[in-house]
């Protein structure tokens, strides 16, 4: 089974659902690349929603992983 993450459809979802969050602006190119979040932007008023994203990013992992 191929890694949740490993496509670029996937990575872009994944890009996609973190760009909703307001201070937070991951760019297309950076899908071929680890970019990284300020923390600030997923703090106070936005922090549960960053968490709602983490929260489908592990769900993806253990679907993924062998049981």
């Amino acid at each position: 089974m191929e890694p949740p993450f490993a496509s670029t459809n996937s990575r872009q979802e994944l890009m996609d659902k973190l760009n909703t969050i307001p201070g937070v602006m991951i760019l297309p190119d950076a899908l071929e690349k680890q970019p990284y979040i300020r923390l600030a932007a997923v703090s106070a008023d936005h922090g549960a929603s960053f968490l709602e994203i983490m929260d489908w990013v592990c769900g993806k992992l253990r679907e993924a992983s062998p049981v």
